[in-house]
Formats: C-alpha cells, structure tokens, sequence
C-alpha cells in the first residue's frame, strides 16, 4: 500500500499535465526503487534518531579481477535490502552509502548520520570466497562485531544470510520470528540464480542504454527459469521493462505494451512474497506507469 501511494503523488502522467512523462517516470522509479528496498521507510520511522542506525559501505573487492566488482557491490546492496527490511532499522540507501565509499568509518557515520557502519571485503576463487565484514560504532570507532568466511562459492547466500543477523542482531538485541524471516523475504537459495540477479543490477544500474536494460532483463530471465519463484528477479524485471518503456521505445502504443508485462510481472511477484515491500512497490510503479 505504501508503495503504490508513494506512487500516486506522481500525478497523471501525460502530455496535459505539463510535466515531461519521462521526467515524472525517471523520478517515480527511483522512488520505487528506494521504497522497496525499504529506506525510505526505515528512515522516516527514524526521523533523526541514530542509535539503531547504519550505512553499509561497498564491499572491496580483493579478487584482482576487476571484472568482479560487481559481486562485491552486489554483496553490500543485498545486505542493505535485507536490513532495510527490518522495521526497528534506518539504513542508508545505496546512492548515499557509495558516496562514501573511501571514507574513513567515523568520518562516514557523521557525513551520513547514521551510529553505525557495516565494511567489508570480497576475495574470489573459481571454488572459494572469503568473506570479512566489521559493523564499527560510528562515534569511537571501535568494532562492535566482525567476522570473516572461508567457504565454497556455493555457500555465498548462506554467508550473506549470517551476515544480515548477525548485524540486526547486534544493533537491535534480538530479532522477532517475523523480522528473520523479512531478512530473506523475496530471495532464494540458489547462488548461480543470485549471482545473475548481481549481474544483471550492475548492468542496470552502472551502464546506461537501451542494449544493456535488455540484457539485464535477458539476465533476470535466465534467474527465473533457475528458480521460478524468485520473487525479487521478478520483481527487478517489473523495474527494467519499465524503463525500456519509458526511455527507449518509439511510440506510445509500444510504452503502453511494455508497462501492462511490467504489471504482470509484478503480480508474480507480489503472489510470490505477498510480505515483499520491493515487488508492492514495482507493482504500483507498473500500474501508475500503465496508467499514463
């Protein structure tokens, strides 16, 4: 519900509005995207309160392979949807937390105004990753929990999963049965269809073009067809078909057949994870979309 009426303040969405459709689209998607992932939320229960606050800063990337950055920013950005989705939680969105992504800790925390900071670092193997993240206390900038993992490839999610609770855990005491089963909400346990979903985020949110919306979405394809109800691939499809929609078709008629698939792919995802904040807000975007 908070989704779509985020959504409804956008307005008509057409010509006789005065307001450029694509202007009033780029906007709605952001906001889409930022209510899904929760912050908004989380920060406007918050207001200015900082004791159960963080920011969780890219992940460095130690493989030497620069062609993995991805994952270790796709890492950091699956840990803060996963927190965001804790209501008790404010956490930066990922636009803020990677303007700070050389920054000391405590200078971080005090340009973001959060208490506290999740760092960490990614090192990658055709057959390992290791794994190190350190949640730091913002003012004193001491380290309130740490840990690092030695494990299969295969053993990604769960690590990432471990990660999550142990975060919430130590920034709120303890988790109620509802707030552990929000940090996995949506998501799945097969690491070749998560790691297309990293992927496919990366080429949609790091390179702009029509080309590389259409791979994204040819990425959260083939999430899909690994595992059918991964609700969160669905509800990224929802977002991509949008934009090409917006962006990069020719006429209305082509717009308009875009954003009733995005609808549909929505409702996928929202009859998936009917508790996922992210496919309720892709859904409501795709309708107020389908609409103008």
């Amino acid at each position: 519900g908070s989704a779509i009426a985020r959504t409804d303040q956008v307005g008509g969405g057409s010509e006789a509005t005065g307001m450029p459709r694509r202007t009033m689209v780029a906007g709605g998607l952001a906001g889409a995207v930022l209510i899904g992932a929760g912050g908004w939320l989380a920060w406007n229960r918050f207001g200015d309160s900082r004791e159960a606050s963080v920011a969780v800063l890219p992940f460095a990337n130690l493989s030497g392979d620069p062609s993995r950055q991805y994952f270790a920013d796709g890492m950091a950005e699956e840990l803060r949807n996963a927190l965001a989705r804790i209501d008790r939680l404010k956490v930066i969105g990922r636009t803020s937390s990677e303007s700070v992504r050389n920054t000391e800790a405590r200078a971080a925390a005090n340009k973001l105004g959060v208490a506290h900071i999740l760092i960490g670092s990614v090192r990658q193997s055709p057959t390992t990753i290791r794994i190190s993240a350190q949640l730091i206390d913002g003012s004193s900038g001491a380290e309130l929990w740490s840990e690092s993992y030695d494990r299969s490839s295969g053993d990604i999610l769960v690590i990432q999963s471990d990660i999550a609770r142990n975060v919430a855990q130590a920034l709120i005491s303890r988790l109620a049965p509802d707030e552990q089963a929000a940090l996995l909400a949506g998501g799945t346990t097969n690491p070749a269809a998560h790691d297309l979903m990293l992927k496919a985020e990366h080429l949609a949110h790091l390179v702009d073009g029509e080309e590389n919306q259409r791979k994204a979405i040819g990425l959260l394809d083939a999430a899909v067809a690994l595992v059918p109800q991964y609700a969160d691939a669905h509800a990224r499809r929802s977002l991509r078909l949008v934009q090409i929609g917006t962006y990069y078709v020719s006429s209305m008629a082509q717009s308009r057949t875009m954003n009733r698939e995005a609808v549909q792919v929505a409702s996928r995802a929202v009859s998936i994870a009917p508790t996922f904040a992210a496919a309720h807000a892709a859904l409501g975007w795709a309708l107020q979309c389908n609409l103008m």
